[in-house]
Formats: C-alpha cells, sequence, structure tokens
C-alpha cells in the first residue's frame, strides 16, 4: 500500500481554507437563506461532461459560486442571486518581450467584472495539451478592451521569463453573482 504525497504547499493551504470557510459560511446561514439558495437551483443546471442536465443542490450552488468569487477577491454571497449575462470576450494576444513583461490583451466591456488569469510554466516546444499544468496567477479588475500586465505576477509563480517560452494562457470572466464564463485559451506569443 502506498501512501499519498501530502506536500501541504501555501497554494494547497489556500485552497482548504477556502473550502473550510465557505462550508462554515453555509452552516451560518438562516433558514430564509438556505431556502433561497435551494429554491435557486432549477435556474443554475448545467449539461455534464455526456451531455446530462444536472440541477445542483442548494449547497452545491452556494458553494460553487462562493468560490468563484473568493477566489476572485470579491465579497461573498448570503441569498442566492439571479443569472447576469456575461459579456462576449477573447484574449487577442499574450506578449512576452522582457524577462518580467507579459502582457495579455483582451477584447469586450469587462467593466465590474473579474477576470481570472491562468498560465502555464515554461513547457517544451512539442507540448500542446497543458489541461493540468495550469496555475492561477491572479484576478484582475475587468476594464473595456484592456492589457493586464501580468508579468510580475508570473515571475512570482514560475520565475524569469525568456522570450523563447512556450507558455500556455487562460482567462476566465467572473461576475460580482460568482457566475464564471468560459475558458479563454491560448499560446503566449514571443516578441
Amino acid at each position: 500500500k502506498v501512501t499519498p504525497n501530502n506536500p501541504r504547499t501555501s497554494a494547497q493551504q489556500l485552497v482548504r481554507g477556502f473550502f473550510g470557510s465557505i462550508s462554515q459560511g453555509w452552516s451560518a446561514l438562516t433558514e430564509e437563506q438556505r431556502a433561497s439558495w435551494n429554491n435557486a437551483v432549477e435556474n443554475w443546471k448545467r449539461t455534464d461532461v455526456f451531455g446530462n442536465l444536472r440541477t445542483p443542490s442548494g449547497k452545491a450552488l452556494y458553494q460553487r459560486l462562493n468560490n468563484e468569487l473568493q477566489i476572485s477577491g470579491q465579497a461573498q454571497l448570503t441569498t442566492a442571486p439571479n443569472l447576469v449575462e456575461i459579456p462576449a470576450s477573447g484574449i487577442t494576444s499574450v506578449l512576452i518581450d522582457a524577462t518580467d513583461t507579459m502582457d495579455i490583451e483582451y477584447t469586450g466591456d469587462l467593466s465590474g467584472f473579474r477576470v481570472q488569469v491562468y498560465a502555464t510554466p515554461p513547457l517544451s516546444a512539442g507540448t500542446s495539451n497543458a489541461n493540468n499544468r495550469f496555475r492561477l496567477i491572479g484576478s484582475y479588475a475587468g476594464a473595456v478592451g484592456a492589457t493586464l500586465p501580468v508579468g510580475s505576477d508570473y515571475v512570482a509563480k514560475f520565475g524569469l521569463i525568456s522570450a523563447d517560452m512556450n507558455i500556455q494562457v487562460r482567462l476566465k470572466i467572473v461576475a460580482p453573482n460568482g457566475q464564471c464564463s468560459p475558458l479563454y485559451q491560448t499560446k503566449a506569443i514571443p516578441a
């Protein structure tokens, strides 16, 4: 029998803290607040990987939305929100031009939303699928068709940048109600 490895990294501890505080938050809700979450689940159905429409429980909905809010640095919700329209957006370019400079340009009006940026460490040139390598770089205030200077946050996470690196980047838009966009993904382009 192999004992699983548990490195207890600071990032791991932070995520565990998020789960703990969200779980305690659910326990601290009043019956009326819990009822608002339980009554809202019909509006928050999602399609799973098999194409089946799934309805979350009230607690699962509370956890999902508040987890996204906590990661993006927004206020937690105690009552279920209404759905909002997430503005269309996409990454237009990710430019690397120095050892600590990485700028992500995107389209769309994201005022009032948060933009979560995920990136991979430097990958070998032939790597195209890096789904398990993405890490959160930071959460930034959205604006109208803006440029996010994420280089210093990337360097803090993975080390210095060079123009010949294969780095993949993802953006996720998070609304003030915890609702998220699909991930927008691209490769970084050395300048």
